[in-house]
């Protein structure tokens, strides 16, 4: 059971990663906005957001499941997490104006990444932390 809820908070955490990543810059004039602060501070916002939750992930997710296989399961679970966290804030907090700048495009390319370049990523650092926590390499 320990196991289990440690590997669907790990998933909530990278799905939160990815909801940062690519939804909240898709609507980046709403949030800084609703904020109050100037669009190129909220995009740096944003960055500085993804990198501290990438070091605070890796080091919890080594913590937790030390050199553990289940936690490849991550790699597919963060996606109903992502889901979750997209459909609560944006309930929370409803679209803007239509004069709002929103990044539509950006749509497209957070579809591929979330079926193509999110899940080798996820794998990628699942895969180090194993490495890391059994003293396999680096």
């Amino acid at each position: 059971m320990r196991v289990f809820l440690q590997l669907n908070f790990i998933s909530a955490a990278f799905g939160f990663l990815f909801f940062i990543s690519g939804f909240m810059y898709i609507n980046r004039t709403i949030w800084s906005d609703a904020i109050g602060i100037p669009q190129e501070v909220f995009n740096f916002i944003l960055i500085l957001l993804w990198i501290t939750f990438l070091i605070i992930f890796f080091k919890v997710t080594k913590n937790r499941l030390v050199g553990s296989y289940w936690l490849l399961l991550s790699t597919v679970l963060w996606f109903p997490y992502m889901l979750i966290w997209s459909l609560t804030i944006s309930s929370v907090i409803p679209d803007g104006m239509l004069q709002d700048n929103d990044d539509y495009g950006m749509g497209l390319l957070l579809l591929f990444a979330s079926v193509f370049v999110f899940p080798l990523y996820t794998a990628g650092l699942v895969y180090a932390v194993i490495i890391r926590a059994r003293g396999m390499g680096f």
